[in-house]
């Protein structure tokens, strides 16, 4: 487990730093040298294609981190699973790609009158399909090998950095518009070929396949395990993407490339709820194998606790700093400023809830799960077919806020119902208050003038004055208050640790 551990936190590690290239890339570089309606083309080229590598993948890299350890031998090469993977996933590219086909007109028309530069080069989609697909299907074999940190760099950090060179090229005229797109859709054909080289390169790629293994209760059981969580998958993809799906169909290439933008602020929340999520799941998975119900009781209401507080924390340093962000971009982006504030209280909303997901996968109810985002992107749908034509880019973010918040109060009220245990505490009131208090003393910190004409310093000023007290502020009452254990012993820990460097 020391290996696994430490390759867990290498990965995230890089992770991080992908994030950060990824975001601060797209929002104060992307903005500059690329027109608004080419960022909405390049959004919309991913989101599709991020949504049919999963309908075309079959659910199979959950299919492989739940059952590759039936075929784990590394003598026998893992009786051929990979390569059997490969060829399934070919099997449902090449259905979807028929589908396409046969669908094309139909899917065009959506996007003819509004977004006519994405019809143009629909057929960018399908390479595109193909490496993401391959990089998530040789994602989960790592991950069943234990090997996870060079997946990592070419996922979170390889393709930013292809990409960003691609957009720098462009700019500068080295690379015309059509070479600009070649070497976008490039950035993940090498990509899924630098992964399948390491696999090689490892001694893990092996192509017999052992189909002994494949027998009736197992191919039931990969069944039964691939359609739940196909369907469930498939389902919870087209939430995350339906928004800019539909912007691009309805309004503009314009206002999608705005829309992806300003929704990248709010996927700065992913990363720490991510973490903790992940620590948590294992814990209680235990919990439900063990039936201590106390043990899961804690669980829910210290990951809601401590999500919900670094949640609020950079809701503010986001929301407070907003206009000072905003003005490094160019001022088409400022259209963008409440999409922001909607996508980041429900992602606020969303942390604050805790493992109600996890929860509800690891019990005998998890069936349902699927029920609940069945409802949730059919309110999605709506909301979005009802809120764009009237309040445009905000009425996207206000479907998608409407019905992320309508699955988490699902999952709250099942939980109460079937376990008689909520997230809530004294403690999170607290919390609450902490926030409530901080945002109106952020709220109430006038803008910082300095004396120099240059505007962009002004707003960095701005930012730092604002940061600093919301953070020391924040921190000196969640800490005096006790709010939570688990970052009083953090805190804790960490001055020892600087301690015991300056002892050294």
């Amino acid at each position: 487990m020391g290996i696994v551990r430490q390759e867990s936190i290498k990965a995230t590690f890089f992770s991080a730093i992908g994030v950060a290239i990824g975001f601060f890339s797209q929002v104060f570089i992307f903005t500059r040298l690329l027109a608004p309606s080419i960022v909405g083309l390049i959004k919309l080229i991913q989101s599709f294609s991020n949504l049919f590598s999963f309908f075309s993948l079959f659910n199979l890299p959950s299919i492989t981190i739940r059952f590759f350890p039936y075929f784990r031998n590394k003598e026998k090469g893992h009786h051929g699973y990979l390569f059997f993977a490969m060829v399934f996933a070919t099997i449902g590219f090449t259905f979807f790609f028929i589908l396409s086909v046969i669908f094309r007109e139909e899917i065009l028309n959506l996007y003819i009158e509004k977004s006519k530069l994405f019809t143009k080069h629909f057929n960018l989609v399908f390479p595109i399909i193909i490496g993401v697909s391959l990089m998530k299907l040789l994602s989960a074999y790592l991950l069943s090998l234990f090997k996870i940190v060079y997946s990592a760099v070419v996922k979170e950090i390889y393709i930013k950095v292809f990409t960003l060179s691609c957009v720098l090229l462009y700019y500068y005229k080295v690379l015309d518009f059509d070479g600009f797109l070649i070497s976008f859709v490039g950035a993940y054909a090498l990509s899924s070929i630098l992964l399948l080289l390491y696999v090689i390169s490892i001694g893990e790629f092996h192509i017999r396949v052992n189909f002994k293994l494949f027998d009736k209760q197992m191919v039931k059981k990969m069944s039964n395990y691939a359609t739940y969580g196909y369907l469930s998958g498939l389902v919870q993809s087209s939430i995350i993407e339906i928004d800019k799906l539909m912007i691009a169909s309805m309004v503009s290439l314009y206002s999608t490339g705005i829309y992806g933008i300003t929704a990248l602020f709010s996927m700065i929340l992913n990363l720490p709820q991510q973490a903790i999520s992940n620590i948590s799941g294992s814990l209680a998975s235990q919990a439900f194998k063990d039936n201590d119900f106390d043990k899961i009781k804690e669980l829910y209401k210290k990951t809601a606790l401590n999500q919900f507080i670094i949640g609020s924390l950079i809701f503010m340093l986001i929301w407070f700093n907003v206009d000072a962000v905003l003005s490094f971009m160019p001022v088409d982006y400022l259209k963008g400023k409440y999409v922001i504030l909607i996508l980041i209280s429900m992602k606020l909303f969303d942390m604050g809830t805790g493992i109600n997901g996890g929860i509800i996968n690891m019990s005998k109810y998890y069936r349902l799960m699927l029920l609940f985002n069945s409802l949730s992107l059919i309110l999605a749908v709506t909301a979005n077919l009802l809120l764009i034509p009237l309040y445009d880019i905000n009425g996207a973010a206000l479907a998608t806020c409407i019905s992320i918040i309508f699955f988490n109060v699902l999952k709250l009220l099942f939980i109460w119902w079937k376990f008689k245990i909520l997230p809530f505490s004294i403690q999170y009131i607290k919390a609450v208050g902490v926030f409530v208090f901080m945002s109106i003393i952020a709220y109430l910190i006038p803008t910082s003038k300095i004396n120099i004409e240059n505007q962009n310093i002004n707003s960095f000023f701005d930012i730092a004055v604002k940061s600093i007290i919301i953070f020391a502020g924040f921190t000196i009452l969640t800490l005096g208050l006790r709010v939570s254990e688990d970052v009083n012993d953090l805190y804790k820990k960490t001055l020892l640790r600087i301690k015991s460097w300056f002892i050294k």
